[in-house]
């Protein structure tokens, strides 16, 4: 037989060789604050990454602004944008930018007012607003002959 005193002493030891409650919320409150972290982390990253999305984007736009000048004689180049001219992006190739607006600059280099026709600086801008709603600006310059980039 069996003595009932023993058996509950037996049981008081496999229970007090647990965790207490104190213990536990303890825990879980340091592995919450613990993945709270890692989860900060994570958002960071993805922003950062959607940021260098934005500017991968913008360049993309510039560079096809800038190409598309280049290919244009100066004088064109005069007559349609001196001394400034607002442009669209396609919307569909950079849906992701929110608002994206740019303006193509032109002006005669070593601040000269008269034209010759020979040699101009042309500055593409775009403004936008970042996924955090911050609105940010892009701006590429490059000089442009009637001669052509290769023929100086």
């Amino acid at each position: 037989m069996y003595n009932c005193a023993h058996l509950s002493m037996r049981s008081r030891r496999r229970f007090s060789q647990g965790f207490s409650l104190i213990e536990i919320m303890v825990a879980t409150i340091i592995l919450g604050v613990a993945l709270l972290g890692v989860l900060m982390l994570f958002s960071r990253g993805t922003a950062m990454a959607n940021q260098g999305y934005e500017f991968i984007t913008v360049d993309a736009i510039l560079q096809d602004q800038i190409e598309h000048l280049r290919g244009l004689p100066v004088s064109m180049i005069i007559s349609m944008y001196y001394p400034s001219a607002a442009f669209t992006p396609t919307p569909s190739a950079f849906a992701r930018l929110n608002s994206p607006q740019g303006t193509i600059t032109v002006s005669y280099p070593l601040g000269s007012t008269a034209p010759n026709n020979s040699l101009v600086e042309v500055t593409v801008r775009v403004n936008w607003v970042s996924a955090g709603n911050r609105p940010l600006v892009k701006e590429t310059a490059t000089y442009i002959m009637e001669q052509g980039i290769n023929r100086l």
